[in-house]
């Protein structure tokens, strides 16, 4: 695991204990800083401190946890391959399932990324059924809609706004909370293989690219919309 300023400065690295098979597709923070990545192949939830001490660690419902979003009221959700999202406490207890497997509205076909908003509501991203699906706090389908291909993550924007990246579209997607496509925006030199969003709370976007193994940063601007600010060429995640 690496850790890096919002700059793209080196903070520290840290290996992941014996018995961890990875790949680590998932990496979240919670409100205390604690850091979550999930062990795709072993099918478990790490717990670290921010400078990577292991706190916990818990196992899923379902094989092939893909990725994880935690929020700062406590709760953890983790969007498993094999069954769907489960909703933990930050200590690793089970909460609740979100949602089913499924072709229909409101199901998962191949469920491969998460985030919470402010409210508590889930996102996720289901490259099979090519959707953004939405649930409120207690798990209760709530929306869904489509995005011009299939989305492999989602995240919230402090503007309420839900932001999507594509892999094979080079572009990051920005809808109304209603999910009324607004714009799309990428970087000069192409986001290749773009696999993971997170936004943190002043509206910085990092994104992840697979293929070349680095993080793009933007910036959203309430008033114009999102403009690019700079690169950080950092370690992505591999699935």
């Amino acid at each position: 695991m690496e850790h890096f300023t919002a700059a793209g400065g080196l903070v520290g690295t840290w290996a992941f204990p014996v018995g961890y098979f990875g790949p680590p597709n998932g990496v979240a923070l919670d409100g205390s800083g604690d850091v979550y990545a999930t062990d795709y192949e072993r099918n478990r939830v790490y717990k670290f401190t921010s400078s990577g001490a292991l706190l916990t660690t818990w196992d899923t419902s379902f094989p092939h946890p893909v990725d994880i979003a935690a929020d700062g009221s406590g709760d953890v959700c983790v969007v498993e391959l094999g069954g769907g999202v489960e909703k933990f406490t930050t200590g690793g207890s089970y909460q609740a399932t979100i949602g089913s497997a499924g072709t229909g509205q409101g199901q998962f076909q191949e469920p491969v990324g998460i985030a919470l908003d402010a409210s508590g509501r889930i996102y996720v991203a289901d490259a099979g059924r090519v959707r953004i699906l939405r649930f409120l706090a207690n798990g209760s389908f709530d929306m869904e809609f489509t995005p011009p291909g299939a989305p492999y993550d989602v995240a919230v924007g402090p503007d309420g706004n839900i932001y999507i990246v594509l892999f094979d579209f080079g572009q990051v997607y920005q809808y109304s909370p209603s999910g009324v496509l607004l714009l799309s925006f990428g970087s000069p030199s192409g986001l290749n293989g773009a696999y993971r969003i997170a936004i943190n709370p002043t509206g910085t976007i990092f994104i992840t690219e697979q293929r070349s193994t680095r993080i793009t940063r933007f910036q959203i601007d309430r008033t114009t919309g999102v403009m690019r600010l700079t690169f950080g060429r950092l370690k992505a995640l591999y699935r």
